[in-house]
């Protein structure tokens, strides 16, 4: 194997353990605890990822990895320490995950302030060690003593300062009133400082809300999610393990182009067969073909966490650079979407996420003064619809200062008309160039952006928009189909000006000695059928398209026919949306865009 082979293989695991922590580290947030087999599994990844960086000579993720794998090591002794030290192993994985981009872009070794941080962290522990009474760990309990139980489900207000406080007090209330079994975690593990985001408690009984509902109020900060029966499945899963093969994407997407072929093939035989002689072999070929096709399609999607860690590294590092308290929030991460499509929204993504935190996010001071939590919120959330997957990028910042919009596109004389819209307001961020910072440093201002995630995710086929309102944030969606759409096409050529048609659309394509044109030239004439001529204006047409509808056919005429084939939809640019006879573009390469043109409206009389 090559270096550069070696280089690539280096890069891609690092990436794949870094989803699985992160995943890890989720899974523990949401439990408010850790079982024996994540602990290790954390662990063991760390372990890998040291000896993986420093054999690659890449000493510097070499000793944060090592620093996180003591901190485990420590973890792994006393388990309910994990909620203490997750926000401190987000850092660190943060950092790696940096420093694997760094390394792939040829850029040195940048921690130092992280491995700062962990080797404190890393000394304290063992001084802590070394000082440590022997004293019997918290107590565990077996799972089978709870089944029967019943369970209910608290979480701690995420700008708290003192969760292990509010939840002692809360456990403290509830046992002066109902009769509790088990709490995870203990009030043993709340002495010592434990932090939980989210703790339960067992009862016998089904509680009674009211009580519920009056300790809360007196406690404070606290919120009820659920209750319910214990489950043992719930909190005991076996650790997901990812087994992974590694193939070049391009063998993925040749195999992927082949049986789009072979679908092609099938179809046009299963119909030419009709639907008479299709005999049960036939049948179950054809279902047997279909789960081939649903399997080539799995081995083009990624979970959508895996760009995860490097969104949060951002939010983060930004965030630091400019003294405020931002955190990101991520809701459904474990939405597969194709890879070539999350490779292209990468950059997107954390331009959008850096504009929340420069523009958005408002300083812990002024969120104070405008009666918001000091810390920032970010929420990215990923949803599956009937077309596409929608990507919702929120803040609970500032929002977008119109005036400061409208004044900054005056001064650049972007616009004309005074009277705009709000949404026509909002559009002015996407224009080349705009930008309400004047003057760019290394986060912002630099006036190309906005314009460019636009245009990334008109190349994917989706759809972007914005919504605002001042003092209370910003939303983000984009709109992205599942894979690639594509259409195949006829690109003609008009006097310079080249335009596509639908090959659906397209019943045959005739030469100047095919036909006729009328005296009038409204009509083109091929035998007994006249078919009505859309440009007979245009004289020099050596080629005519005719394209058919459901009641009647148009020709168009054309200098030259320059491509026939299949090739990618994106979506109609702002300028062009206005215009009914275009409902996409296509690119080909040596191509410039070229609009996809909508025969029905041309069929459509009132429309010319």
């Amino acid at each position: 194997m090559s270096e550069s082979e070696y280089r690539s293989v280096f890069i891609s695991e690092v990436k794949e353990h870094l989803v699985e922590i992160f995943d890890r580290l989720n899974m523990i947030e949401q439990k408010g605890a850790a079982g024996d087999d994540v602990l290790f599994d954390l662990f063991r990844r760390f372990h890998t990822l040291k000896g993986m960086s420093n054999t690659m000579g890449q000493t510097g993720m070499g000793e944060v990895a090592h620093l996180l794998e003591e901190l485990l090591e420590y973890i792994r002794k006393n388990p309910g320490s994990i909620l203490s030290f997750r926000e401190v192993i987000m850092k660190g994985v943060n950092s790696i995950s940096l420093e694997i981009d760094n390394y792939e872009k040829g850029l040195k070794f940048g921690s130092e302030e992280v491995i700062s941080e962990l080797s404190y962290i890393s000394r304290a522990i063992k001084d802590r060690l070394n000082v440590q009474v022997t004293q019997p760990s918290p107590e565990q309990i077996d799972s089978k003593k709870l089944e029967g139980l019943y369970e209910i489900i608290f979480e701690v207000n995420k700008e708290c300062r003192t969760p292990s406080v509010r939840a002692f007090m809360l456990l403290k209330e509830l046992s002066s009133r109902i009769n509790i079994i088990h709490s995870e975690p203990t009030s043993e593990m709340l002495r010592q400082g434990i932090k939980p985001s989210r703790f339960r408690v067992y009862t016998k009984e089904k509680p009674d809300y009211n009580i519920i509902d009056a300790v809360l109020k007196r406690t404070g900060d606290i919120m009820f999610v659920s209750d319910g029966p214990y489950k043992a499945e719930d909190g005991n899963k076996p650790v997901r393990t990812v087994k992974y093969i590694r193939i070049p994407f391009e063998r993925i997407e040749e195999l992927s182009s082949g049986l789009d072929e072979l679908l092609l093939l099938w179809n046009k035989y299963r119909y030419s067969l009709g639907e008479n002689n299709l005999n049960p072999h036939l049948s179950r070929l054809e279902y047997g073909f279909k789960k081939v096709l649903g399997y080539a399609e799995r081995l083009r999607t990624v979970p959508a966490s895996s760009i995860v860690p490097k969104l949060t590294a951002l939010t983060e590092s930004t965030a630091r650079s400019l003294n405020k308290n931002v955190k990101l929030v991520v809701q459904n991460e474990n939405i597969e979407i194709d890879k070539s499509i999350i490779d292209r929204l990468e950059e997107p993504l954390l331009h959008i996420i850096r504009n929340s935190v420069y523009h958005g996010i408002e300083s812990s001071d002024e969120r104070i003064m405008s009666n918001k939590p000091p810390s920032g919120i970010i929420e990215i959330i990923f949803r599956e619809e009937e077309e596409y997957i929608s990507i919702t990028v929120r803040d609970d910042g500032r929002g977008i200062d119109r005036d400061k919009i409208l004044r900054t596109a005056r001064e650049k004389n972007l616009i004309k008309d005074e009277n705009l819209a709000d949404d026509e307001i909002l559009e002015l961020i996407f224009v080349p160039g705009f930008s309400t910072v004047s003057e760019a440093d290394m986060t912002s201002g630099r006036g190309f952006g906005m314009d460019i995630v636009r245009n990334v995710v008109w190349q994917t086929g989706g759809d972007i928009s914005v919504k605002s309102i001042e003092k209370e944030g910003t939303e983000i969606v984009l709109r992205i189909p599942y894979q690639f759409a594509s259409k195949k096409v006829v690109i003609g050529e008009i006097g310079g000006f080249r335009y596509a048609f639908p090959v659906s659309q397209v019943r045959c394509i005739l030469r100047n000695n095919d036909i006729r044109i009328s005296d009038d030239r409204k009509s083109v004439i091929r035998g007994e059928e006249r078919i009505s001529l859309l440009n007979g204006g245009y004289q020099k047409a050596q080629i005519f398209i005719i394209c058919s509808g459901q009641e009647k056919s148009i020709a168009v005429g054309m200098d030259d026919i320059v491509f026939v084939g299949e090739t990618r939809l994106y979506k109609v640019p702002y300028v062009l949306k206005s215009s009914k006879f275009i409902n996409s573009m296509v690119i080909v390469k040596g191509i410039c865009p070229v609009p996809v043109i909508s025969t029905e409206f041309l069929m459509d009389e009132r429309n010319l």
